[in-house]
Order: structure tokens, then C-alpha cells, then sequence
């Protein structure tokens, strides 16, 4: 694997075939990779088969907010705030927190664990953490238009289920076979995109 990038697979049989398929996934600071990050972990759903393609692509929406977020917010300590207030402020110190050894050396891991009956994504970063019982509402009227906390919202939408553990730094999503049915999502998706704010580094 190419540099800031560290893999484990395990794969596990019974009688009528792949059971289960644990994945871990380490890498650096650098946002450009967490697409590849996200195509990797949907192989999971491939391999058993009953995700949908329109569930495996909010599926993937919400597992890229919460690398960004892990990446940005978690182990560079970037706030959204910044891109409310200045775009280029908060470009400029992603690229300085990426230079800075402090912020540098954090990794980002990912635990996956893919059966037949779901599907669970692990994101732990080595940041400071966070209270999400804090963060801001965007669907509040006085926060229509704002970044922060719509890459949280977006996950606990598009996942069955989204928990955090006491510090902040670590989020844990399920995507369950039995889910909700894609006509709602759909409408829930429109509405997203309706919004004049930008999908991706949405922030939480």
C-alpha cells in the first residue's frame, strides 16, 4: 500500500460461504484519500450482496462524513466555522495543521465488520474529541445555510444507527438489511441537495 495507508483483512467461512468480512484501515491526514477509503469499505457490501446500489450510495455519503470528519475536525482540530466565516482560512490551516508534526503523526482508523445481517463501521481519530450533544441543529431556522453539523445529520440519517463513545473521537454506524426503504431516502437526500451548502467537507 502507498505511504499513510496500513490494511488488515479477515474473512470468515461457514457452509454456504463468506460469513464474515472484518476490515481495518489506518491512514494519515489527507482528505484526497477518503474516497479510496470509502470504495474499499463498500466491497464489504458486495461480498454478501443486499445492499441496494441506491443504500451502498448513502451509505458511502455517510461513511465519507464521518473520515472528514475524523480527518479534519478529529486530527488537524479544524472547526467548520472557519468556512462560514473565511473559505480560505479554512483551506489554509488544513494545509498548516498537515505540516505541523503535532497534528501530523494522528491517524485515522476504520474497523469494519460486514455479515449477512449488517453492516458496522468503526471511524476512530486521535483528536481531542467532541460533544456531539453540542453541536448546533442545521435544519434550525438561524442555521439554514451553515456547514456545522450537517455531516452528523447526514450520517444519522443514511445509517440505521450512529453512536459515539464518552470522548467524541471514535463513531460508531450500522447499516442494517432490514433498513428503511430507498423512496425514503431519496426524499430525504433531495431535501439535502435543495440546500445551498456544499455535500462535500460538510463538517459536523
Amino acid at each position: 500500500m502507498s505511504t499513510g495507508w496500513v490494511e488488515k483483512e479477515y474473512r470468515r467461512r461457514d457452509a454456504a460461504g463468506i460469513c464474515e468480512h472484518c476490515l481495518t484501515i489506518g491512514i494519515d491526514n489527507c482528505p484526497q484519500k477518503v474516497t479510496r477509503v470509502v470504495q474499499r469499505l463498500l466491497t464489504g457490501a458486495e461480498l454478501f450482496d443486499w445492499m441496494t446500489p441506491k443504500a451502498r450510495l448513502y451509505a458511502g455519503v455517510a461513511l465519507e462524513e464521518a473520515l472528514l470528519n475524523a480527518v479534519i475536525h478529529g486530527n488537524l482540530e479544524v472547526s467548520s466555522s472557519l468556512r462560514e466565516a473565511d473559505d480560505d482560512a479554512f483551506e489554509r490551516l488544513i494545509a498548516i495543521r498537515q505540516a505541523d508534526q503535532r497534528y501530523s503523526s494522528r491517524m485515522v482508523t476504520v474497523d469494519m465488520e460486514a455479515s449477512r445481517e449488517q453492516m458496522l463501521w468503526r471511524i476512530e481519530d486521535q483528536g481531542p474529541g467532541f460533544n456531539v450533544s453540542r453541536l448546533p441543529d442545521p435544519r434550525a431556522e438561524d442555521r439554514i445555510g451553515l456547514q456545522s453539523g450537517r455531516g452528523v445529520l447526514m450520517m444519522r440519517t443514511f445509517m440505521d444507527e450512529v453512536s459515539y463513545n464518552r470522548r467524541g473521537n471514535e463513531v460508531t454506524m450500522i447499516k442494517r438489511r432490514k433498513s428503511a426503504p430507498s423512496d425514503i431516502l431519496d426524499a430525504i437526500a433531495d431535501e439535502f441537495a435543495a440546500e445551498p451548502c456544499e455535500l462535500v467537507l460538510a463538517g459536523r
